[in-house]
C-alpha cells in the first residue's frame, strides 16, 4: 500500500466516527491475539525456561536466576523495573526493551465475546543482555499478574477477579534512540507475533501502537523496524553484570563449550522435574565439577561398547525386537521443551534428512517417528473392533 494512502487512512481512523458513541475507528480495531487469567499466567506449566547464553568473553554461562522466584525478581527489578505507560524520561537512550500491549477484558457470559474493562496499556522492561532476566514476554505477564492491578479493576467494576483476563494485543522489542524517539518491532518468540501480525495486518498494529504512545505522551516519535534488536552480537552478558549477580548471591557457572552448558541446564531441569524441588547450590556445584572435570572410566575389552551393541543387535534379531536407540541419542527432556538449536543437533546425531530442518514441527515429528521405530516408546494402544450390526 502507498505510504501516503496509509497515512491518510490512519488519520481518518483517528477522527470521531459518525456513530452515536462518536468513538474513533481506531478504538475498534484492536485484535486480541491471546487472553489469559491470572491463574493461567501463574501456572508452572506456562513458564519459560532459561537458556545458556554466550558472554562477551566467548564463554557460555548457565545462571540459575529464576524470574519466577520472588526473591530473584527483587534483584531483577533493581535494574529492570516493570514500566507501565512509561513517560519519555523513563527510557534510556541506546537501551533495548521488551514490551507488551495489553488490556483487561472479561468474556460475555452468553456469547463468549470479549468485553474490554480496562483500556490498552504499554508494559515494558529493559533487557540487559541475551539472558533477558525477567523481561521475556511471559515473564512480563507474570510480573503484571503479581501486581494489584486486576484486584483494583475487579473491585472498581464489581467483577469477580477470576473472570478478568489480560488480553494481548502486541508484543515485541523497543530500541530507544532518545527518550522521545522509540523504534518498535513485533518480535516475540513466546507469542509468535510474526505469525499473528501478517503484512496485511501490520498497518493496523502500527497505527494502534502509534496512537497509544501519543496518548501516553504527545511528544513521542514512534518508528518501526521489522528486524530483531536483542541479538547475541549486540547484547552478550558482560563481566560487570556477572559480578553484580555473584554479589547478590546468584551462582554463575562458566563453560568453554555450549554442549557442556546445555548438559548442565538439562540435568538441572531433569532433577527439578523428577525430585519436585529445585536443585540446591551445593548440588549444582557438584554437578558442575562432574561436567567440567569428568572422571575417565576404564571399560574392559569384553564389555566394550561395540561388543554390547553387537550383542544387543543379535538378541533383537533373534527375538524380533527393534534395536534400542543409543543412550546418547535419547533426549532427556521432552522434545517440545528443547530449543530449536538442540533439536537440530539431535537431528544430526540421529542422521535425519536435511529436508526437514526448516520446520520445527516437522523436526519434532520426524525425531518422534525415528525414536519410535528404533524401539523407544511404549506399546501401541489398540481398540477392539465393534461387531457389525445385523
Amino acid at each position: 500500500m502507498d505510504p501516503e494512502l496509509t497515512q491518510r487512512a490512519q488519520a481518518h481512523w483517528l477522527e470521531p466516527s459518525s456513530t452515536r458513541s462518536r468513538k474513533k475507528p481506531i478504538e475498534r480495531m484492536y485484535f486480541v491475539k491471546r487472553s489469559m487469567t491470572r491463574k493461567r499466567i501463574m501456572h508452572p506449566n506456562t513458564r519459560v525456561s532459561m537458556q545458556c547464553m554466550q558472554g562477551e568473553d566467548g564463554a557460555f554461562y548457565y545462571i540459575p536466576l529464576d524470574s519466577y522466584n520472588l526473591e530473584h525478581l527483587q534483584i531483577i527489578s533493581e535494574l529492570s523495573p516493570l514500566l507501565v505507560n512509561p513517560a519519555p524520561h523513563q527510557f534510556e537512550p541506546g537501551a533495548m526493551y521488551t514490551y507488551i500491549v495489553a488490556s483487561i477484558i472479561t468474556k460475555h457470559p452468553d456469547t463468549g465475546l470479549d468485553i474490554q474493562v480496562e483500556p490498552m496499556k504499554l508494559y515494558a522492561s529493559k533487557a540487559l543482555n541475551m539472558f533477558e532476566f525477567g523481561t521475556k514476554h511471559h515473564q512480563i505477564f507474570y510480573r503484571m499478574a503479581l501486581t494489584h492491578e486486576l484486584d483494583r479493576v475487579a473491585q472498581a467494576k464489581g467483577i469477580n477477579v477470576d473472570d478478568l483476563q489480560y488480553a494481548l494485543h502486541a508484543s515485541g522489542e523497543i530500541r530507544c534512540i532518545d527518550p522521545a524517539t522509540l523504534e518498535f518491532n513485533f518480535f516475540s518468540g513466546t507469542y509468535k507475533m510474526q505469525r499473528k501480525i501478517p503484512k496485511r495486518r501490520a498497518k493496523h498494529e502500527i497505527a494502534l501502537i502509534t496512537h497509544l504512545m501519543q496518548e501516553i505522551d504527545p511528544s513521542y516519535a514512534i518508528h518501526f523496524d521489522f528486524k530483531p534488536f536483542i541479538v547475541p552480537e549486540l547484547m552478550p552478558i558482560k563481566h560487570d553484570q556477572l559480578q553484580h549477580l555473584e554479589g547478590k548471591g546468584i551462582p554463575v557457572f562458566r563453560f568453554a563449550t555450549a554442549g557442556n552448558c546445555r548438559e548442565m541446564r538439562i540435568a538441572v531441569l531433569r532433577h527439578n522435574k523428577s525430585e519436585k524441588k529445585d536443585m540446591t547450590r551445593e548440588e549444582m556445584s557438584a554437578l558442575y565439577e562432574r561436567i567440567t572435570n569428568p572422571v575417565a572410566v576404564h571399560v574392559p575389552a569384553a564389555h566394550s561398547a561395540a561388543h554390547s551393541a553387537a550383542h544387543s543387535a543379535a538378541h533383537s534379531a533373534a527375538h524380533s525386537v527393534p534395536v534400542p536407540v543409543a543412550a546418547s541419542q535419547r533426549p532427556s527432556i521432552p522434545l517440545h521443551a528443547m530449543t530449536t538449536k538442540e533439536l537440530l543437533e539431535l537431528c544430526k546425531e540421529l542422521k535425519l534428512p536435511d529436508s526437514i530442518l526448516n520446520d520445527r514441527v516437522e523436526i519434532i515429528k520426524e525425531i518422534s517417528l525415528h525414536l519410535k521405530s528404533a524401539g523407544k516408546g511404549g506399546k501401541k494402544r489398540t481398540f477392539k473392533k465393534k461387531p457389525a450390526r445385523k
